[in-house]
């Protein structure tokens, strides 16, 4: 463990609850479990319906550290919302319930923040699909200490780290006048991550995968239902703050906007007729901004022969595009099953 300060500090630990109770138990077991032990842990309860009010209610008896607050159901945003409000740490971080961490994540977390004297520190994550099967697309051996200008970068570059909430533990002066947009119901990470770039002075990656993302077909996050439009809207407003402020990273928060709007258009692609008009005009939108900027995108930024054959065909042939997407996620189902 590092020294007094390190000791010291309290991380406050929020995990929006909200009906899953299979999962409740490894989730806040693993956070208990953490070798950094100053923790106050918030277990938010958006108005569940299973057993996980009395589940929360149960570990807060077990864990003096653990604080539980019941809420009528508001969404992921209103909880971790509310979460935010009822902290008293000097440092913030977000599980979702559903997920479980490697014992040291927030020792390395607050050990590499205060090393690096950063705002934000972030670690990598492995997708666990169950039975043992587990996957990780992040590069290994990566420590970077970056401005927001490098942040932006590599937010935008596969193989680092995303958007999400839960990789990071940020300092509490950050959430001053941030909070998560509660009229978004799904990729609500989106701009509040790029908020939380933009804000902070100094960012430190370590790419240890300690954070367990749980992968679940019914979870809101692998489920179609009704299409989120925010990754497409939040690119937006992540390339506006980059043109303002950070020009030299522009390129890469083009190349974040198309691979994000891309992947909201493979989802479309899933959906029902009711999205067709959707569809159409996010095709012709990508189309547009593909054939003006992928040519200067491809100056500084490596792209995969894949991506530039994503990026030409939704622009120039998007039915052949479509019919070879619906043909992977069929190859890829019968794989998995």
């Amino acid at each position: 463990m590092g020294g007094n300060k390190q000791d010291r500090a309290l991380i406050s630990v929020i995990v929006p609850v909200y009906n899953v109770e299979r999962y409740l138990d490894q989730c806040v077991q693993s956070i208990v479990d953490q070798t950094y032990r100053n923790l106050e842990i918030i277990l938010v309860d958006d108005g569940s319906t299973d057993s996980c009010p009395a589940k929360c209610d149960d570990w807060a008896g077990r864990d003096d550290r653990i604080m539980v607050v019941h809420r009528p159901n508001g969404g992921l945003s209103a909880a971790r919302n509310t979460g935010i409000d009822h902290s008293t740490g000097d440092y913030i971080g977000f599980v979702d319930s559903d997920d479980w961490l490697d014992s040291r994540m927030y020792e390395v977390l607050l050990s590499n923040l205060l090393k690096e004297s950063a705002d934000i520190s972030i670690i990598s994550s492995t997708y666990e699909y169950g039975e043992g099967r587990s996957f990780s697309n992040k590069l290994a051996s990566q420590y970077l200490v970056m401005d927001s200008a490098q942040a932006f970068r590599y937010v935008n570059i596969p193989g680092y780290y995303d958007v999400a909430a839960w990789d990071k533990l940020c300092i509490r002066s950050l959430f001053d006048d941030i909070r998560y947009p509660e009229d978004v119901r799904k990729n609500e990470d989106y701009g509040v991550t790029y908020k939380l770039l933009d804000k902070a002075g100094k960012i430190v990656y370590d790419s240890q995968r300690l954070y367990h993302y749980r992968q679940r077909l019914d979870s809101l996050s692998n489920t179609v239902g009704a299409v989120s439009m925010e990754p497409v809207h939040a690119t937006k407003y992540m390339m506006d703050i980059v043109a303002k402020r950070y020009p030299d990273a522009l390129s890469y928060a083009r190349y974040g906007y198309l691979r994000a709007a891309c992947g909201v258009y493979d989802t479309l692609l899933r959906s029902d007729s009711k999205y067709r008009t959707a569809r159409i005009a996010l095709q012709r939108e990508i189309s547009s901004f593909a054939r003006r900027y992928v040519k200067s995108i491809e100056k500084e930024v490596h792209l995969s022969q894949a991506r530039r054959i994503q990026f030409h065909m939704i622009s120039y042939i998007p039915w052949a595009y479509g019919l070879l997407f619906k043909l992977y996620k069929l190859v890829k189902r019968t794989r998995l099953e």
